[in-house]
């Protein structure tokens, strides 16, 4: 058993796509490349047209995002000026 300790290992560099839609508003949505979460909040800033700097990070789910290693290729993320989550899933049922 021989594994790199965490601290030796190289953190994940190569950018990939994720899905990200405004809190609470699953129907508009952008695409963001990225390995970070401060990266996806500063690129749906940018994309999403008259809003104010997004600061947290969801998941679909509700699961708030606190570390960049928790980003997942290819899924869907919700992003918030610092309100708490609400769920865009809740308009559909």
């Amino acid at each position: 058993y021989n594994k790199v300790p965490i601290y030796k290992q190289t953190p994940c560099t190569k950018n990939f796509r994720v899905k990200v839609c405004r809190n609470g508003d699953i129907s508009r949505f952008v695409w963001c490349m990225s390995c970070s979460m401060e990266t996806i909040l500063v690129y749906a800033t940018a994309k999403f047209p008259m809003s104010p700097m997004f600061r947290r990070l969801f998941e679909i789910n509700g699961r708030e995002i606190f570390k960049s290693e928790d980003v997942i290729r290819g899924m869907e993320y919700c992003v918030s000026a610092g309100e708490n989550f609400i769920s865009p899933l809740r308009a559909i049922r």
